[in-house]
């Protein structure tokens, strides 16, 4: 049997930048300019990545962040985040 997502493209997209905004980063280093690069999908879930620019970890300059959502196709629950740079900036 095939069941089709529940939870859209479009929809994952949403719920994908709303993950990033709540991430302990997004204020920590004042990220902006949010936005979807890639979705594809992998075993039921969605796979979301996200772009955006904020602070450095060690300096105030500018640079590039890159978040990967994964989604659950069927219930919209976000299974794992994570980011490159780390959010700890270890």
């Amino acid at each position: 049997f095939y069941y089709p997502p529940r939870v859209t493209p479009f929809e994952a997209e949403r719920i994908a930048l709303e993950a990033v905004e709540e991430t302990e980063c997004y204020e920590e280093y004042n990220l902006h300019e949010l936005e979807v690069e890639e979705v594809r999908t992998d075993r039921g879930d969605w796979e979301i990545e996200v772009e955006a620019r904020g602070e450095s970890c060690h300096t105030e300059e500018e640079r590039g962040w890159t978040f990967k959502v994964r989604i659950d196709m069927y219930t919209g629950r976000v299974r794992r985040i994570r980011s490159d740079p780390d959010c700890g900036c270890t």
